[in-house]
């Protein structure tokens, strides 16, 4: 298999290799992973043959638009899943990120959009020599025992949508689009990225550090007194301004900053419960 890959000029390990999310790595390999399947197909090796031939019947134009819609839909959420994921995590971007995404969900989901998805689809199907034009089969009929009788129920047909096209956009492309915002509004919802921004102006790096606006939204979710972390928040910010001109390095971690006002707990009393607060929730 490898050397038949290769014969056809595909890099493998580059093109067929890829996250789940990452259509485009897949289908750059497409056009000579059928041409391959085709050879096979043609073998005197029968289970050989028989698996190349299995695996081509299944490269329809479903198959082939999943993956336009990895490479155009799911590859856009691949921006906030690598943000998500880095060690240096700005919330606040990804907070941004979130919104844009959404946005872009929201955008693609149009006839306008689509055409170009299906568009796409068609034109790779040409290339793998892949028709979509369906052989026409043979239509279901009623029972005979039912020829006289007024039938109120299903009889177990299901009718199914000749046209690909219309059946992939109703079936397959808009449902995922409204699962995708669905998951993302869920679990990035209003109340949880107000906590994410104020997670991230509690952080001694970030440009948001002790934001008033992000903390005292963040504070109320905490039932914190918003006067009290007012002062608070103008007296840190000269206490840490007089500390780091008398040579006190600047913070990196909020782990840091939680330790250095350990001390003036009592001082900063509202402040320092939520900074303990943020370290805790995953």
């Amino acid at each position: 298999m490898q050397q038949g890959l290769e014969k056809h000029g595909l890099e493998y390990r580059n093109n067929l290799v890829g996250q789940g999310y990452d259509g485009a790595a897949v289908m750059s390999g497409k056009h000579s992973v059928c041409r391959l399947l085709q050879e096979i197909g043609l073998e005197s090796q029968g289970d050989r043959a028989v698996d190349a031939r299995g695996l081509l019947a299944q490269i329809d134009l479903n198959f082939i638009g999943l993956l336009v819609m990895f490479k155009k839909v799911l590859g856009q959420s691949k921006f906030l899943s690598d943000m998500l994921q880095s060690p240096s995590l700005d919330l606040s971007a990804a907070v941004s990120l979130v919104d844009s995404l959404l946005a872009t969900l929201q955008k693609y989901r149009s006839e306008a959009f689509f055409e170009v998805v299906w568009r796409e689809v068609e034109e790779m199907a040409v290339k793998c020599d892949q028709s979509w034009e369906k052989t026409e089969k043979r239509q279901p009929k009623t029972n005979r025992r039912l020829h006289d009788y007024i039938l109120t129920t299903s009889t177990g047909e299901r009718r199914v949508d000749k046209n690909d096209r219309e059946n992939f956009k109703r079936h397959i492309f808009y449902p995922v689009l409204d699962s995708m915002t669905g998951e993302l509004q869920r679990r990035f919802s209003k109340r949880n990225c107000t906590i994410m921004k104020g997670i991230q102006a509690l952080h001694p790096q970030s440009i948001t550090f002790l934001q008033e606006d992000a903390l005292f939204s963040f504070a109320k979710f905490f039932d914190s007194n918003v006067d009290y972390l007012t002062s608070e928040l103008q007296q840190i910010k000269r206490l840490l301004d007089c500390k780091e001109k008398s040579g006190m390095q600047r913070f990196t971690t909020l782990l840091e900053f939680v330790v250095f006002l350990e001390p003036f707990k009592e001082l900063f009393l509202e402040l320092f419960r939520l900074a303990k607060t943020a370290i805790v929730i995953p």
